[in-house]
């Protein structure tokens, strides 16, 4: 039996990255290194890193390359460090579709709605977990708004109770969004929940987080190297 000290253990992190179109999620990717980076491209947005050199994987409706890219990444030698799904909200419509396809019907029922809901549940959390081999894995995914006893709050865009799953098993939840100012170019990253956005950064018992919890024009790489101490040998020699 491997019991480990809570100390002991060294992973990667998992992070959902969500916002509207444009909001400049898959841009992000550019800054990360491009020969330890690999894209799940499902949304076609890759024309986005064109020249980055990073590595690109497409996954088609069909989701045959689903299963073989993740059972890749877990058992095989390879050079990536980060992996990025782009985006996590397309990839549910896709399992709508091959569940559609497959029994035959045109429109799609609670049957199917339910099986997805499965079928989300099950690759949020096996792409989680190679954070278990050391590998940091990047959720994109669409905003949407929910309605709740406190008014309106922004989340990332899965059906409702697989949201709330989708944002309770990740380490960070980051709410990228553009400035409200037509020709601005800004962007801001919110990092920890607020009334009317979901979002959070997780640390250790007793740590604060060193990011802000908002963060003008951000660089999401950076971000996650400020988290690295706290995932490794070092956490006790990071800044709070």
């Amino acid at each position: 039996m491997n019991i480990k000290k809570i100390g002991d253990q060294e992973r990667g992190m998992a992070t959902v990255l969500y916002g509207s179109p444009n909001a400049g999620k898959t841009y992000q990717m550019g800054y990360f290194p491009k020969d330890e980076t690999i894209v799940l491209d499902i949304d076609g947005g890759i024309l986005t890193l064109a020249g980055t050199e990073i590595s690109v994987f497409p996954i088609k409706e069909d989701l045959s390359e689903l299963a073989s890219i993740y059972k890749y990444l877990k058992t095989e030698k390879h050079p990536f460090k980060y992996v990025c799904i782009d985006n996590f909200s397309e990839l549910e419509k896709f399992f709508l579709s091959a569940i559609g396809k497959e029994r035959n019907v045109e429109y799609w029922r609670q049957l199917e709605w339910g099986n997805a809901s499965q079928k989300d549940r099950e690759y949020m959390r096996r792409f989680r977990d190679l954070t278990e081999i050391g590998i940091n894995v990047i959720f994109i995914a669409w905003d949407m708004q929910v309605e709740t006893d406190d008014g309106i709050k922004t989340s990332p865009m899965l059906m409702r109770k697989v949201a709330g799953e989708f944002a309770g098993l990740m380490d960070n939840v980051w709410y990228l969004k553009p400035d409200s100012e037509i020709n601005s170019k800004d962007r801001f990253m919110v990092t920890e929940s607020t009334q009317s956005v979901t979002a959070k950064t997780r640390v250790p018992f007793g740590k604060e987080s060193p990011l802000a919890k908002v963060i003008k024009n951000p660089n999401v790489f950076e971000c996650m190297n400020k988290l690295k101490p706290y995932y490794g040998k070092d956490k006790k020699d990071a800044k709070a």
